[in-house]
């Protein structure tokens, strides 16, 4: 990746950062984020990060994120590894702030509505149900016979040493 940046000479326009713990200042910093993969993506941390960031998002068509982007609704869609496609998008973002604008809003809404934390939960919560059988009324066998207790013996414990 970073001899194909160099190659382009864009060195000096494009950041690999690795991993980051102040990821609301680096969002903060960027114009649009671009998920560029080539592979299945279940649902990328990435997206919900840039989302509600308010930032505008170009993502490619794998794994659950066409099913989170809609095409030119809150992001933009490309197909994997069309790189054309793909500097086609970030140069429509660039040129168009207002589709760049209204794109990130409703990331941002979309973010607060799927990925806040009470609705995580609620999400959780409905799959742990969903994996926890229905109980049962009667919890013993009923093989299982128990005899009542008819009387109680104590101990005098007075003249134990402490």
């Amino acid at each position: 990746m970073h001899a194909s940046i160099e190659r382009a000479g864009l060195a000096e326009k494009i950041i690999m950062a690795g991993y980051r713990w102040d990821t609301p200042d680096v969002y903060a910093a960027c114009d649009m984020v671009v998920i560029a993969s080539l592979h299945t993506e279940a649902s990328p941390i990435v997206l919900r990060e840039a989302f509600a960031s308010g930032r505008p998002v170009i993502a490619t068509k794998v794994g659950d994120i066409p099913e989170i982007i809609e095409h030119r609704q809150n992001g933009l869609l490309v197909e994997p590894g069309d790189i054309k496609a793909l500097a086609a998008a970030i140069l429509e973002f660039l040129s168009d702030p207002k589709l760049a604008a209204a794109c990130a809003a409703k990331g941002l809404r979309y973010a607060s509505e799927h990925f806040s934390f009470d609705r995580m939960m609620e999400a959780k919560l409905q799959v742990d149900a969903s994996l926890i059988p229905a109980r049962k009324t009667r919890l013993l066998p009923t093989s299982v016979s128990v005899e009542p207790v008819s009387s109680v013996e104590t101990a005098d414990l007075s003249s134990r040493q402490r």
